[in-house]
C-alpha cells in the first residue's frame, strides 16, 4: 500500500510539472511523452514538428530547468 501511494504521489508530482509548463506546444509534447507514453514519432504526427524539433524541445527545456 505504501509504494502504491508513492508512486500516485510521484504521478501526481509529474502531472503538475507538465500542466505548470508555460509554452503549450511544449507542454503538449511532455504530455504526451512522459504522460500518455507516445514514441517520438507519434509525437511528430501529432503535433507536425520533425522528430528531431520534438527531441530538441523536450531536451532544450529540460537543459533551461536545471539553471
Amino acid at each position: 500500500k505504501d509504494r502504491i501511494y508513492r508512486l500516485e504521489q510521484e504521478a501526481d508530482d509529474i502531472e503538475e510539472y507538465v500542466e505548470g509548463i508555460g509554452d503549450s506546444l511544449t507542454r503538449r509534447i511532455f504530455r504526451m511523452y512522459y504522460l500518455e507514453g507516445k514514441s517520438q514519432k507519434e509525437i511528430e504526427k501529432a503535433v507536425g514538428l520533425d522528430r528531431s524539433c520534438v527531441s530538441r524541445k523536450i531536451n532544450l527545456y529540460l537543459k533551461k530547468e536545471k539553471e
